[in-house]
């Protein structure tokens, strides 16, 4: 069995999928698979893999009806053989170098995660400084030090694609539905769980920024889906243990995230939203201490917990104030 898989879901890429290829299968190390399903493109795309595949026996091609990125990255976890998984997407590339340096470490380490730097078109660093201050090279070996590393901005617990995780985490921890963000509450989870992760201050993935992408469609439902995903993985990251160990910087995001989504909710204007987020709600009540792992004053609080009992009504406040605070802009 390979050490790596590289996983990708295509979907209408035809202009950019034979760079991902060749970066794919121009690694220096070829202890790897590739598992790539098209997700139902109506391109040139599933034409460029058979042509492909007819040159590289580590290539794995399927081919489905269209079912969304989400669904399409967890089947493709599924079909993989490898130890570890790097996911790259179908626009992106990857350096020729990434095998065989990810490869180093699991033989010296064995981490849960390898974790490494990537940039845009652009040149700009990927996860950003909102998310990564300080990337340096470091092994941190139990949760103790992965969660000190967090708060401190060491370390990368938002995106998987400049990651390779152990196969069985992104078994436990599937992708939900739909495309937009549809890693944050899966890597969140997995960040919780994993005992030991590695990380490589070098950039091995290259972004490629589309204004079509499936993460950029739907702006205002996205607050709406991070909430409800967040809310799915809140009792998997309380099992762990007493949440004052494990203060997770999106879970402290949470009531601002609440917030912004029951305004998108009030604005979609949708029964079915509203059914999801109210479920969502419920859970966070529940949850709440995990939540405020961190001292609040006792005002904030009693404000959040007043807008998980009457969402609609403070949203629906919020969205008049938003308005009458531009109307008297407008004014002066």
């Amino acid at each position: 069995m390979p050490t790596i898989s590289f996983i990708t879901c295509v979907y209408n890429a035809s202009k950019w999928l034979e760079r991902c290829l060749c970066s794919i299968l121009e690694q220096d190390d070829k202890d790897f698979e590739a598992v790539i399903i098209d997700d139902g493109s109506t391109d040139d795309s599933y034409r460029i893999l058979k042509r492909f595949q007819s040159q590289s026996p580590a290539l794995r091609i399927y081919r489905q009806s269209n079912h969304g990125t989400a669904y399409t990255t967890n089947r493709a976890v599924l079909l993989s053989r490898g130890d570890y998984v790097v996911n790259v997407d179908d626009d992106d590339w990857v350096e020729p170098n990434l095998v065989s340096s990810i490869k180093r470490i699991i033989l010296k380490h064995h981490p849960s995660i390898v974790s490494f730097l990537g940039k845009d078109d652009a040149g700009k660093q990927f996860p950003d400084s909102l998310l990564w201050e300080k990337p340096v090279e470091a092994f941190y070996e139990n949760r103790v030090q992965i969660q000190k590393a967090i708060k401190e901005k060491k370390v990368n617990y938002f995106t998987h694609t400049t990651q390779a995780i152990k196969r069985q985490f992104l078994i436990d921890f599937p992708f939900e539905p739909p495309a937009s963000g549809a890693d944050r509450a899966s890597m969140i989870q997995i960040y919780t769980y994993i005992d030991s992760c590695y990380v490589i201050d070098e950039v091995f993935y290259h972004y490629n920024w589309r204004s079509d992408s499936q993460s950029h469609i739907h702006p205002i439902a996205e607050p709406i889906w991070n909430l409800i995903r967040l809310a799915k993985a809140l009792p998997r990251i309380a099992a762990v243990g007493d949440p004052q160990n494990w203060p997770l910087p999106q879970l402290r995001e949470v009531p601002v995230l609440f917030e912004n989504a029951w305004i998108a909710c009030v604005k979609t204007n949708d029964s079915k939203t509203e059914k999801d987020m109210r479920i969502a709600t419920r859970t966070i009540r529940k949850y709440w201490r995990l939540i405020y792992v961190e001292q609040r004053s006792p005002l904030t609080i009693y404000k959040y917990r007043l807008w998980t009992v009457f969402p609609i009504f403070f949203a629906k406040r919020s969205l008049r104030r938003r308005k009458d605070a531009v109307s008297t802009e407008r004014v002066f």
